[in-house]
């Protein structure tokens, strides 16, 4: 009995926590191993064709682990405890109540689901034949529990299913930069700007606007040699372009457009668009 008890807690932890893992893991990571080809790669690649399939069989496996705990452990602790003290039966319902939830939620629910969401991707990967195997043996209960729900949500609160895959989020790229940038320091650069353009649907263009006194811009009659010049010093991609001031702004010009090999600033301009500053930057 005591095997069957531990058994059916690892497998409460394991069910747990490998959910855990597999809905907070960084999917881009997850993609490259499948693109490497590896057996791990390939088993989590099908996980992620049907994640609601998946995390049925977690769920599955998590309630049939916990009633066949519940059932042993409290006889368990029928025979080596509470036999005995001359405890009543709402005492003993009480005692069985506290001591296996604690266990629970101790060993079976916080620590798996701590060290899965901290390891994510190497613990789905390193778990994943286990994982398959139970996928595959609960896979007929899963696929009628999963319609079963669908046709619930479809029929009793007119809930609408769209059955496609995900494409990759901007918190699934946000994590991926972030551990690129902990794994190699000499891509700093392209990291930040990276980061930047994520976070463009969150700035409006007030807070991209740049007083006039530090606005940087040409002449409309600047040389082509004085404008490639000013792009090599102030290694910008873009200028503004003016007439006479900055109060007669006609367009900008970009460094690109050097490569078309024009013959005056003139040829090359583009104008610009009147926006309204409370309108987000990533929609500009």
């Amino acid at each position: 009995m005591i095997f069957a008890i531990i058994a059916s807690l690892l497998l409460i932890g394991f069910f747990s926590g490998y959910e855990i893992g597999f809905v907070s893991a960084n999917r881009l990571s997850l993609e490259l191993k499948k693109k490497q080809g590896s057996r791990a790669g390939n088993i989590i690649a099908k996980f992620l064709e049907a994640p609601t399939q998946f995390i049925g069989t977690c769920l599955i496996g998590l309630n049939i682990s916990l009633v066949i705990f519940g059932i042993l452990f409290e006889e368990a602790l029928h025979e080596c405890v509470w036999s005995a003290f001359n405890l009543g039966p709402y005492a003993i319902l009480f005692g069985n109540t506290v001591v296996s939830t604690l266990v629970i939620l101790l060993i079976g629910e916080l620590v798996p689901k701590a060290i899965f969401k901290a390891r994510a991707a190497s613990m789905i990967t390193s778990f994943a034949p286990i994982a398959n195997f139970f996928h595959l043996l609960f896979k007929p209960l899963t696929i009628v529990m999963v319609s079963l729900a669908q046709w619930v949500l479809r029929n009793l609160f007119n809930v609408k299913l769209i059955n496609k895959k995900e494409a990759f989020t901007k918190i699934d790229l946000a994590h991926f930069v972030q551990q690129t940038k902990d794994e190699q320091n000499q891509q700093d650069l392209n990291t930040d700007l990276f980061e930047n353009a994520l976070s463009l649907p969150d700035i409006k263009i007030r807070e991209c606007l740049v007083p006039r006194t530090e606005i940087v811009g040409v002449e409309i009659n600047t040389t082509l040699e004085e404008l490639q010049k000013i792009f090599e010093e102030t290694k910008l991609s873009k200028l503004i372009v003016y007439e006479e001031s900055l109060d007669t702004i006609v367009g900008y010009v970009h460094q690109l457009d050097l490569f078309k090999k024009p013959t005056k600033l003139a040829s090359v301009l583009h104008s610009i668009p009147l926006v309204p500053e409370s309108m987000s930057a990533a929609d500009l």
